[in-house]
């Protein structure tokens, strides 16, 4: 298995070595894939910063605020699953 990395760098070969080997690929599907993948797990790393920051703050905050905060992080843990 090649790397991704590789992969991108290298396109142009690798689609010529698939094409000599018969080995149908659609190579700028995959790297549009992998871009979406990059991008989700940047955005799942920023709500878990989010959530963590949340986290660290509730037992400074009273009353009311605490409550939003306490329901902001069950909620940001709802979307991350």
């Amino acid at each position: 298995m090649l790397d991704i990395e590789y992969i991108q760098a290298n396109i142009k070969g690798i689609e010529e070595a698939a094409k000599n080997k018969n080995f149908p690929i659609d190579l700028p599907k995959l790297l549009e894939v992998n871009e979406q993948r990059r991008d989700l797990i940047h955005k799942v790393d920023q709500l878990r910063t989010e959530r963590n920051t949340i986290s660290k703050n509730i037992p400074k905050l009273q009353g009311e605020e605490k409550q939003n905060a306490i329901q902001q992080g069950k909620d940001l843990r709802v979307q991350l699953g």
